[in-house]
C-alpha cells in the first residue's frame, strides 16, 4: 500500500520551495551642484537596508579634473564605492559601485573631486538586489561625438547603467541598441540612463545622441 503520509509531506515540501529572485534595481534619485569647493554632499534616499544591496552611482562633471571618491552615508554605513568606469577627456563621467548593507532612507552621498570649485557636477544613484556578483560585469567609457556610440558586451537580463557629461544639448540615449527604461537629468549637461537588457549583444551600442563623455557598467 502506498505511503500516503510520506507522499503528502513530499508535496508540502515542494510547495514551499520558491524560485530564487533575479536581479532588479530601483532608481533612488539625483543631485546637482555648482558650489565652491571640491566636496559635495547630496541627500539621496537609498531605500531599505539589505544584505545584498549594491549601490551604483554615476557622476558627471565639468572639466578633466580627477575624482577622489564617492562615499555613501559617511556618518553611518560609511562605504567608499569602487570605481568601475571613467572617461575624463575634456569633461568627465564615471560609474562607481559598492555593497551597502546598512542604512535606510535619506543619507548623504558624498562626491569628492580633485578640484571642482564652481564647476557643474551631477550624480545619479541606483540600488540593486538579487545579483549573483557584486562586481561590475562589463564596463565602457569613451568620448563620443554627435550621434556616435560606444560598445559594451551585454547578456539578456543584465542591468546596465550609463552617465554622461554633454557638451551641448541633452542626451536621450534613444539611438542605443535598446531604448533605456528611463533617462534621468540632474542638470542640462548631465543625463543618466538605465536598462534591463532584453537581448544578448557583444557590441551593444550606448548612444547618448550628443557629443558627450560617457561611462557605463553592467551588473548581474
Amino acid at each position: 500500500m502506498p505511503n500516503v503520509r510520506n507522499n503528502r509531506r513530499l508535496v508540502m515540501r515542494r510547495r514551499v520551495v520558491a524560485a530564487a529572485a533575479g536581479p532588479s534595481y530601483s532608481y533612488r534619485g539625483n543631485g546637482t551642484s555648482s558650489a565652491s569647493g571640491s566636496v559635495t554632499d547630496f541627500t539621496i534616499d537609498i531605500g531599505a537596508a539589505s544584505a545584498d544591496r549594491l549601490i551604483v552611482a554615476s557622476a558627471a562633471w565639468q572639466g578633466a579634473n580627477g575624482i577622489t571618491s564617492i562615499i555613501v552615508d559617511p556618518a553611518g554605513a560609511n562605504v567608499t564605492l569602487a570605481q568601475d568606469a571613467i572617461n575624463a577627456a575634456g569633461n568627465s563621467a564615471a560609474i562607481y559601485s559598492g555593497l551597502v548593507t546598512s542604512g535606510s532612507g535619506s543619507v548623504v552621498v558624498r562626491l569628492t573631486l580633485v578640484s571642482a570649485s564652481f564647476f557643474i557636477r551631477g550624480i545619479s544613484v541606483w540600488a540593486l538586489t538579487g545579483l549573483s556578483s557584486n562586481i561590475a560585469k562589463h564596463t565602457a567609457a569613451a568620448a563620443v561625438t554627435g550621434a556616435a556610440s560606444t560598445p559594451i558586451d551585454v547578456t539578456a537580463g543584465d542591468l546596465l547603467f550609463a552617465g554622461s557629461w554633454n557638451t551641448a544639448g541633452s542626451a536621450t540615449y534613444s539611438g542605443s541598441t535598446e531604448a533605456p527604461a528611463a533617462v534621468h537629468s540632474s542638470n542640462s549637461n548631465n543625463q543618466f540612463a538605465d536598462w534591463t537588457i532584453a537581448s544578448t549583444n557583444a557590441s551593444f551600442a550606448i548612444a547618448p545622441g550628443v557629443t558627450s563623455n560617457v561611462a557605463a557598467a553592467s551588473y548581474r
